[in-house]
């Protein structure tokens, strides 16, 4: 996870985007075992009960599972307020893909415990972010 001020879709970007909030940048590795946990749609919930998607510029908005023997990697980019940091928690619901039905909900905290922490992670916020491109590889 990495908190930053702007972020470029590739690495050639002129123009990085912007926000009045802060960045939240969550980088993930994903293999899966035998059973297919089907598409998901991914969200980070806040303490107060706001609920954030992904930014859509160039950033994927679900998390993808290779087959079997395979890992992948990506990132998820989401805008945030900067007052709404502490208690953040991603949610990952995957939906069986022929009847749209949820069938399995994560949930992980992002271990942000108070406003303390919350404000010295907002406040080091870098700079700028480079949203890696997703990439497939043999899991080891």
């Amino acid at each position: 996870m990495r908190f930053v001020k702007t972020f470029l879709e590739h690495e050639d970007d002129d123009k990085p985007v912007q926000t009045d909030g802060v960045f939240v940048a969550i980088e993930y590795d994903a293999v899966r075992g035998t059973d297919d946990p089907g598409s998901n749609d991914v969200t980070l919930t806040a303490a107060g009960g706001t609920v954030y998607e992904p930014v859509a510029q160039g950033a994927s908005s679900a998390i993808y599972f290779p087959q079997p023997g395979f890992a992948e990697s990506g990132a998820l980019l989401f805008e945030v307020n900067t007052s709404d940091v502490k208690g953040l928690t991603m949610k990952l619901r995957t939906i069986e893909f022929f009847t749209g039905v949820p069938v399995r909900d994560i949930a992980v905290d992002l271990a942000i415990p108070s406003d303390a922490v919350a404000k010295q992670l907002t406040e080091k916020a870098a700079d700028q972010y480079v949203l890696p491109k997703r990439s497939t590889r043999v899991a080891s």
